[in-house]
C-alpha cells in the first residue's frame, strides 16, 4: 500500500488504492480472473470489501507449531468446498468458494 515502494520487476506496481478500484483497473486493463497473494493485511482489505469469492489453501505436510494468519484479525467468512486435489506424493490443494451472505 506504500505509492513510493520501488519494484525490481517492470510488472509489480506498489498503489495506494482501494481494492474495488484496483480490480477495475485491472478489468479496464483486460484482466477477468486475478490472484490475490498477498499477505495478511493485503486479504483482509479484499475480505472486508467482499471481492474475494474463491480461497485455495495448500496443505503441506509440516508442523510449525505457530505461524502466520491468513487475516490480522477477526473475519468472518463462511465457505464451501468444491474440489480437492493431491500434487504430488505430500502435498494437497482444497479449492473453496465463499458463501455470500443473502
Amino acid at each position: 500500500r506504500r505509492r513510493d515502494r520501488l519494484s525490481k520487476w517492470s510488472n509489480l506496481v506498489f498503489t495506494g488504492q482501494e481494492p474495488g478500484e484496483i480490480l477495475n483497473g485491472l478489468q479496464q486493463d483486460g484482466f477477468s480472473e486475478v490472484i490475490l497473494a498477498g499477505g495478511a493485511t493485503i486479504n483482509l482489505l479484499f475480505a472486508k470489501a467482499r471481492l474475494i469469492d474463491e480461497i485455495i489453501v495448500t496443505i503441506v505436510p509440516k508442523i510449525f507449531g505457530t505461524g502466520i494468519s491468513l487475516f490480522p484479525e477477526k473475519i468472518d467468512l463462511s465457505l464451501s468446498l468444491y474440489d480437492v486435489k493431491r500434487i504430488g506424493k505430500d502435498l494437497i490443494m482444497a479449492r473453496y468458494s465463499v458463501i455470500r451472505d443473502l
